[in-house]
């Protein structure tokens, strides 16, 4: 069972796609997937829809979510870091 960390899933946008994106292959459903941001609130809002959509469809998915990166990147199969410094401001500056 792969085991796949996305760094920066307070970012609830990507999260919310890469996580679906995950979930659309049957042969990843009994995965983990381990979510991790140093925004606990985003991050439970994040990890919340997850485990929202895992249950919804029965899947096997386990959801993590954790503010302490080196405890899930250990045993991880997959690392994908998605974080933008800066935060919404900057990020207005791309859809210009």
């Amino acid at each position: 069972m792969p085991k796949m960390v996305l760094i920066g899933a307070g970012s609830h946008h990507f999260a919310r796609n890469f996580i679906m994106d995950v979930l659309m292959y049957p042969e990843l459903r009994d995965s983990t997937i381990a979510l991790v941001d140093i925004d606990k609130e985003k991050l439970e809002l994040t990890a919340a829809f997850a485990r929202k959509l895992v249950k919804q469809h029965g899947f096997n998915t386990r959801i993590e979510a954790t503010t302490n990166r080196h405890e899930v990147l250990k045993d991880a199969n997959y690392v994908i870091v998605a974080i933008k410094v800066g935060g919404p401001r900057l990020g207005q500056l791309d859809h210009k």
